[in-house]
């Protein structure tokens, strides 16, 4: 008798700290749940911070699923499959809320949630040949991910390294951090007003084309100028505007409006052209606040109405 009161007394001891366990993670699951429908604060907009932030779709989902196996009986491939589809109609749902609050709609998340969901499910199975083939891809999959938040650390570390030069397109990596807006990019050693090389960038004859910077040191607020140079091969003088943005620019309550950036149309004449902007400027340049110089967000130089495709030539972007 004494020996099954004590059993009695520890089956119902761990069904408690199983029920309170099992509670517990349903909370906390319960709280981040909000995070795939609000935006987040400005804070979180650096590339680093958004590339450790995507892994908390595998994290949620693993644990999430792990909570589901403490109900529901996951040993049958059948119920894999089902859990599944589950989970990709549950990624569709949440990237179609997220496209009508403001928040960017990506198939890659949807990816990172079935890699959490397989992860914790090949995890709680028996070890068997298949069950160790499906851990190794997953795992692969999981290093992947893992690959791409340490490729970005070490992208912000090399982008440091070289301040106060913000971009000097001696490197294909360097010239790769440019996009091109209805243009062509590419580095070139036509013409550089410093070193070998320069971005070569053929606008296209549309509304508004142009070049954008978004992967660069997010922190300007040591800096109170930023230089560049620009060559214009045609005759006839062209007009581009350079525009700067911060975090709060994209996730304010009015965001992308004109009025809340720093917008300078430039004249650029035939030949090298050298520019410097204040950043005293560029920080008063909203019309209601200051821009957070520490979280600038992009760098964009465009032409609006083009007729016919322009060359222009951009180098030496550094900070003073």
């Amino acid at each position: 008798m004494t020996s099954s009161a004590s059993s009695l007394r520890v089956h119902k001891s761990q069904t408690f700290f199983h029920s309170a366990g099992e509670g517990l993670l349903a909370l906390v699951l319960l709280a981040i749940l909000p995070f795939f429908f609000v935006g987040a604060p400005a804070w979180m907009a650096t590339d680093v911070i958004r590339a450790l932030a995507n892994l908390a779709h595998i994290g949620f989902f693993a644990l999430a699923t792990v909570l589901v196996a403490g109900r529901v009986d996951l040993r049958s491939p059948r119920r894999w499959l089902l859990l599944t589809g589950v989970v990709v109609i549950i990624s569709l749902l949440i990237e179609l809320i997220q496209s009508q609050v403001g928040r960017s709609a990506t198939v890659h998340d949807g990816l990172r949630n079935l890699t959490g969901t397989w992860l914790a499910i090949l995890w709680l199975q028996r070890p068997s040949a298949g069950v160790w083939l499906g851990r190794a891809i997953v795992g692969g999959v999981l290093l992947l991910e893992l690959g791409l938040v340490a490729e970005t650390i070490a992208a912000q570390q090399r982008m440091r390294a070289q301040l106060p030069l913000l971009s000097g397109m001696e490197s294909v990596w360097d010239v790769n951090r440019w996009q091109g807006i209805a243009s062509e990019v590419r580095q070139s050693d036509d013409h550089a007003s410093e070193g070998t090389y320069a971005l070569e960038a053929r606008l296209g004859p549309t509304a508004f084309s142009g070049i954008s910077m978004t992967r660069m040191p997010n922190d300007w607020s040591a800096y109170g100028e930023l230089s560049f140079d620009v060559y214009n091969p045609q005759a006839k003088k062209l007009q581009l505007t350079v525009r700067i943005h911060d975090a709060d620019h994209e996730i304010a309550e009015a965001a992308w409006r004109f009025e809340d950036r720093f917008n300078r149309r430039l004249l650029v004449e035939p030949g090298w052209n050298h520019y410097r902007i204040s950043l005293a400027e560029v920080q008063q340049s909203p019309e209601e606040r200051e821009m957070d110089m520490s979280l600038i967000k992009e760098l964009r130089l465009f032409a609006a109405g083009l007729e016919e495709e322009k060359i222009i030539y951009l180098d030496n972007f550094l900070f003073d």
